[in-house]
């Protein structure tokens, strides 16, 4: 998870455990009294990037002969490096 004030990103390795990922962080933050922005609050499939405070982060799939793996490349955004 990568958090920053009230704003985070989670990458997992499938839409199945993204699909889990989100219910258990809409119940953590419904104990807290809180909820998640529903405009704000996506699943997007690995491979699409996206622009997360100032940096552009792309998850990634990198095949493997035993096992599909996850990876995410992380760089400043255009308009962060201008």
């Amino acid at each position: 998870m990568i958090r920053y004030a009230d704003d985070f990103v989670i990458l997992a390795a499938s839409a199945r455990e993204a699909q889990r990922a989100l219910k258990d962080v809409r119940a953590a933050a419904a104990r807290r009294g809180l909820a998640l922005n529903r405009d704000k609050t996506r699943i997007r499939a690995a491979g699409r990037e996206l622009r997360f405070l100032g940096c552009s982060i792309c998850a990634t799939r990198t095949p493997r002969a035993d096992l599909a793996r996850l990876g995410a490349t992380l760089s400043p955004s255009l308009r962060a490096r201008a």
